[in-house]
């Protein structure tokens, strides 16, 4: 009895450890929300058009030559928070089929969110990369995003004909989902909105004229305005400013511009 008193005396003079203090987990900035896209799911969005190639520094698709219809680009996004598939989308300007219309349907691939795909003309103007897989066209996907271009996808229209480009005195560039119902219509100059496009169901945007820089949008929620000249990162100062930046578009809560070769600079 005695021996069992001094065993609970014994253990109850030992000091108890401290319990540790609760773990807390450590604080992580919160990410600016996404504006909301404009366009419902699962559509892509245009953000940037070059529908007039600079005289100088024109050389939008980087082969070493200006091209007046070749070097013209469409800069599309997903702007939402789920993958999208642009295949069987098509875009196309106002003029009439087999009159000079420029017309190009995408190839089979997913975009995922804030991924970019840039479309060129391509007449007599070929994109680096062809021959790596990094350029699709029509028919066929690009096989890997194109590190030139912000890591977008690249796909060349292969327009047959100098005349299959935009008019820079005035047309409109229309986004038609698979089953040909328009979802987006960008307008400029002396053009009208075609006719049978519903704004209740189509996004229809007016944008500047310019006869030297592409135009593009200010944001997920914002109008279209010339793009302000500017010099990617890491490039001498002797170097000339580029009036266009196919493949980045910076949408908060999904891409970084810091992501972006070889962007990496003010847009």
């Amino acid at each position: 009895m005695l021996h069992a008193l001094l065993t609970v005396l014994t253990l109850a003079s030992i000091p108890r450890a401290i319990d540790p203090p609760e773990a807390t987990a450590p604080s992580t900035p919160v990410a600016e929300p996404a504006p909301k896209p404009p366009v419902p799911w699962p559509h892509p969005l245009i953000t940037e058009v070059l529908y007039a190639v600079p005289t100088k520094g024109g050389d939008a698709n980087g082969d070493g030559e200006r091209q007046t219809t070749g070097d013209e680009f469409v800069e599309l996004i997903n702007p939402h928070d789920r993958p999208i598939r642009i295949g069987g989308y098509t875009l196309h300007d106002s003029a009439k089929p087999g009159k000079g219309q420029f017309r190009v349907t995408l190839p089979a691939l997913e975009l995922k969110p804030g991924q970019v795909l840039v479309v060129f003309n391509g007449y007599e103007a070929p994109v680096p990369g062809e021959s790596d897989g990094l350029v699709g066209d029509p028919a066929t996907p690009p096989r890997k995003q194109h590190p030139a271009f912000g890591n977008a996808w690249v796909v060349n229209a292969r327009a047959t004909s100098t005349r299959a480009g935009f008019s820079n005195a005035g047309d409109s560039l229309t986004l038609l989902d698979p089953r040909d119902r328009p979802v987006q219509c960008i307008v400029w100059g002396e053009a009208e909105t075609p006719k049978g496009i519903d704004a209740s169901t189509c996004l229809i945007e007016r944008a500047p004229e310019t006869s030297d820089a592409s135009v593009q949008r200010r944001g997920l929620d914002g109008g279209f305005v010339e793009h302000p000249p500017y010099r990617p990162e890491g490039l001498g100062t002797e170097t000339p400013l580029v009036p266009f930046s196919p493949g980045v578009f910076v949408v908060p809560g999904l891409t970084r511009l810091e992501d972006l070769p070889p962007y990496r600079g003010a847009r």
